[in-house]
């Protein structure tokens, strides 16, 4: 991956994530809600905003799947928080997640899925990547709505 980072608007990302995921996201029926209320530009590469939205849509829709969620909706919202930070809010409605494994989540090789489907890595890097190379936060807000907060270094 690109090691430069520069200003992406993380929406034109958001929408690579979904072409790459149109068909897998069709044949389980999602819908994606995305809110925004500025022109968010933020610091980063495309290679790790792709990768975080990868992450978390592919978990949503792995949870639809498992659970046979009716109705499954991702909601997505870019939010300014004030100059120079802006939230990306991601939640889901496939049924959120346990709160006796919700402390574990961003734990390396932790994982909820049988072992030939998932590796336990996808929120551990998408954490790494926000904090490390990005200078931001990733947390679970509230593990009932599996919703996430992204806080970053932006430009409105």
């Amino acid at each position: 991956p690109s090691e430069e980072l520069t200003l992406i608007k993380p929406e034109k990302i958001l929408d690579e994530a979904v072409t790459m995921l149109h068909s897998r996201i069709k044949k389980i029926g999602a819908k994606i809600k995305i809110t925004k209320n500025s022109n968010v530009k933020i610091v980063g590469t495309r290679q790790d905003i792709l990768h975080l939205f990868l992450v978390f849509i592919n978990n949503s829709l792995d949870a639809f799947y498992y659970r046979k969620t009716d109705d499954p909706k991702i909601d997505i919202t870019f939010k300014k928080i004030d100059t120079n930070r802006c939230k990306i809010s991601l939640s889901d409605n496939a049924g959120g997640i346990d709160p006796n494994i919700a402390k574990q989540i961003f734990d390396p090789y932790f994982t909820t899925k049988f072992r030939e489907n998932g590796r336990g890595m996808g929120l551990y890097i998408a954490k790494m990547i926000v904090e490390s190379r990005m200078q931001g936060s990733l947390k679970l807000v509230d593990a009932k709505k599996s919703l996430f907060k992204i806080n970053l270094k932006g430009v409105i």
